[in-house]
């Protein structure tokens, strides 16, 4: 079984979300789709916070325009 390096945490309608998958476009995906979420790391040392979902939709809209 291959490590699953991306974590996805957050909440849609009240209801809690917690998504594991390989790449980081695949987690902000996912995040966007969520009402709040965070994106986390995930290493042998633990989990890493790397970005909130503010944060993806704001970089999203910057490359869109």
């Amino acid at each position: 079984m291959r490590d699953m390096l991306y974590e996805v945490t957050g909440t849609i309608c009240g209801v809690r979300v917690k998504e594991r998958v390989q790449t980081l476009e695949q987690a902000c995906v996912i995040v966007c789709d969520l009402d709040t979420g965070n994106v986390w790391y995930r290493s042998v040392l633990g989990r890493k916070r790397i970005a909130t979902r503010r944060q993806v939709v704001r970089d999203l809209n910057k490359e869109s325009r």
